[in-house]
C-alpha cells in the first residue's frame, strides 16, 4: 500500500523532510503565519533530541536504551509538527498552497478526479448449493485469459447491481428484475423449499459513486437445490 501521509516514512527521507520544514518555518514562515515562540522552541527541542538518539543509532550503538531513545523522540517530534499544522498552517489563509508546498506539506487537489462512467464489464461466476443457496462471484476478468481472476472493482466504483431472471434460456437481457446492491463479492442468494428446481439466471453491472452503470456481464444460470 502507498505511503500518502505528507511526513516520510523512511528515515533518510523524514531527515531531509524536517530539516526543510523546520528552517523554513525558522527562517521564513513562523512570524508569518502566527506559529508562537513557545510552539517554535518545542518543535527545535524535539528535533534536536531525535537528531542524537538517531545519530547514536546511525553509529550502531543498538542497544534497547538506544532504540527506545530513537524511536520516542522520533514520535514526539512527528506529534509536534502535526499540531503545529493542524493549529496555525492547515486552515491559515497566510498559508498559501506555494508555502504548504515549500514546506512539503500535502497540498489540496481543488479540481477532484472526476469518476469515470464504469467501462468494464463484470466477470461473473453462478456456484449452486445445497440448502437453496446460490452464490455469486463478482470481479474484473483478466483480458487475453481463459480463466476467470477476481480483482478489486475498477476505480470509481462503488458496488455492483444484481439482477435476476426465472425460467429456462434465458439468454437475451428481457424479463430480468433488479434484486440489490453489493459492494463486495460474492453474494448470496437464498431461496424457499417452494423455489427448488427452478431454473434462475443472473446478470450484473458495475456502478460508480455517481450512481453511472457500466456494460453487463454475461449471463449465468442455475437450479435451486435443496
Amino acid at each position: 500500500m502507498a505511503h500518502t501521509d505528507y511526513i516520510p516514512h523512511d528515515t533518510g527521507q523524514f531527515k531531509v523532510w524536517a530539516e526543510n520544514l523546520i528552517e523554513k518555518l525558522n527562517t521564513e514562515y513562523a512570524t508569518l503565519l502566527n506559529i508562537p515562540d513557545l510552539q517554535m522552541t518545542a518543535l527545535d527541542r524535539n528535533y534536536a533530541d531525535w537528531r542524537e538518539a538517531q545519530g547514536m543509532w546511525d553509529k550502531g550503538e543498538h542497544s534497547p536504551m538506544n532504540l527506545m531513545a530513537k524511536d520516542s523522540t522520533r514520535k514526539r517530534l512527528v506529534m509536534t509538527v502535526r499540531n503545529i499544522v493542524n493549529q496555525f498552517i492547515r486552515y491559515n489563509t497566510d498559508a498559501t498552497d506555494e508555502i504548504k508546498a515549500d514546506l512539503g506539506l500535502t497540498v489540496p487537489n481543488p479540481e477532484p478526479t472526476p469518476v469515470p462512467v464504469p467501462t468494464d464489464i463484470p466477470g461473473i461466476e453462478l456456484e449452486t448449493l445445497a440448502s437453496f443457496t446460490h452464490v455469486l462471484k463478482v470481479g474484473v476478468t483478466e483480458a487475453g485469459s481463459t480463466k476467470k481472476h477476481y480483482r478489486k472493482p475498477p476505480n470509481g466504483v462503488i458496488g455492483y447491481e444484481v439482477w435476476r431472471a426465472e425460467g429456462a434460456n434465458k439468454l437475451s437481457a428481457e424479463g430480468f428484475n433488479f434484486v440489490q446492491l453489493d459492494t463486495n463479492s460474492p453474494t448470496t442468494l437464498r431461496y424457499d423449499l417452494d423455489d427448488v428446481g427452478k431454473e434462475i439466471s443472473y446478470r450484473v453491472r458495475w456502478v460508480n459513486t455517481k450512481g453511472e452503470q457500466g456494460p453487463w456481464s454475461a449471463i449465468v444460470t442455475g437450479f435451486v437445490n435443496p
